[in-house]
């Protein structure tokens, strides 16, 4: 799930989230933004992909390496926080 304590804006289809504990403010593109935006409930790394594939017509597979790699960048940024006992983000 998303961390509670950080901001973040829209502009267009994209956004800029503010780490509250460093300050650090970063910059996603659409893709990243639509798995952001879909973490207002917690979801598993395959329900993270189905949102890509609804969205752009692919395969869960075609999304996966790429969505673990965005779910654990985001993670050491401080900006999620994983539920290990059920894989749940």
């Amino acid at each position: 799930s998303r961390n509670s304590e950080a901001c973040y804006t829209e502009m267009s289809d994209e956004i800029v989230i503010l780490n509250p504990n460093d300050g650090t403010c970063y910059h996603y593109n659409t893709t990243a933004a639509e798995l952001w935006r879909s973490l207002d409930t917690p979801k598993t790394i395959t329900q993270l992909c189905e949102v890509l594939t609804q969205k752009y017509k692919n395969t869960i597979e075609h999304y996966q390496q790429d969505v673990i790699y965005w779910v654990e960048s985001t993670q050491k940024k401080g900006l999620l926080t994983i539920n290990n006992h059920v894989d749940v983000i």
